[in-house]
């Protein structure tokens, strides 16, 4: 697991940073997320061991939001997220992604929908042949 940080700041929700994160990927997994949120403790090994068991590319967990209304949906902070792969139910820190199709991929949406439309290229690449959900929140969005 590596850890990187810059001091830079390019206003684009982060995103910029996360291309440039792609890029000097090395390891079979990937995980891309924000300073400020958290992850259970079992997290890691949860989600690789959720990849382990089948030949996917992608795997991802629900999560906890700490926003009014995620994604749109009608429901206090802090209460359970259940994602599902879409637009508006996803966030970049509740999946992992198998590093050489992040690379494929890139990072081309520097918007606040960022997040989702990464997934959804991810997916319309049909590098995503499949992926597994795992049903317990390990990721809490701050």
């Amino acid at each position: 697991m590596r850890f990187i940080s810059t001091e830079a700041r390019h206003n684009d929700f982060g995103h910029t940073l996360r291309d440039i994160g792609i890029g000097m990927a090395e390891h079979e997994w990937l995980l891309l997320t924000n300073g400020d949120n958290y992850y259970c403790p079992v997290f890691v090994e949860t989600m690789l061991g959720a990849a382990s068991q089948s030949d996917c590319e992608l795997v991802l967990c629900d999560m906890i939001h700490s926003h009014v209304n995620p994604g749109g949906r009608p429901q206090a902070s802090y209460c359970h997220f259940e994602t599902l792969p879409k637009h508006e139910s996803i966030d970049i820190g509740c999946f992992i992604v198998r590093t050489e199709l992040a690379k494929r991929v890139g990072f081309r949406d520097k918007t606040h929908d960022g997040d989702a439309s990464y997934f959804e290229d991810l997916v319309a690449t049909n590098g995503v042949k499949q992926f597994r959900k795992v049903s317990q929140v390990l990721f809490v969005h701050n």
